[in-house]
């Protein structure tokens, strides 16, 4: 990745940061799942809505409190979403996150980085119990 892609990818993450997209909460939510980051105490509640045959993702809304890093990948991760085969979604990886925010993540913050896709997966196995 060249150093213009990586100021866009930077500038992106920064922008979901400051301008976060999908905040708020979802009333007749399908899914849903309170999370706190184990290694920084970041935390996050994430509302999903399905369609009526629980086949595609119609609306993903969160309300919480972290850093930049775990605010930018939960605004992303909900606009990246939107309209995702529901089994598509279920077999996300770290990778897709990676590759979403765009820039280099320190060990440190990998947490931070994996918080939105965490949230995610515990609300899918809260749902599917």
């Amino acid at each position: 990745m060249d150093t213009e892609e990586q100021q866009m990818y930077m500038e992106q993450l920064m922008d979901n940061y400051k301008n976060p997209q999908n905040i708020g909460k979802i009333e007749n939510y399908t899914l849903f799942h309170h999370y706190k980051n184990p290694s920084c105490g970041d935390t996050f509640d994430i509302y999903i809505k399905l369609d009526k045959n629980n086949k595609k993702i119609e609306s993903i809304k969160y309300t919480g409190d972290g850093c930049a890093i775990s605010t930018a990948s939960i605004s992303l991760f909900s606009q990246e979403l939107v309209g995702m085969d529901f089994e598509k979604s279920k077999k996300l990886t770290d990778k897709y996150i990676y590759e979403m925010l765009g820039v280099k993540i320190s060990p440190g913050r990998v947490n931070c980085a994996m918080l939105s896709l965490n949230a995610f997966k515990n609300a899918v196995k809260d749902f599917e119990k």
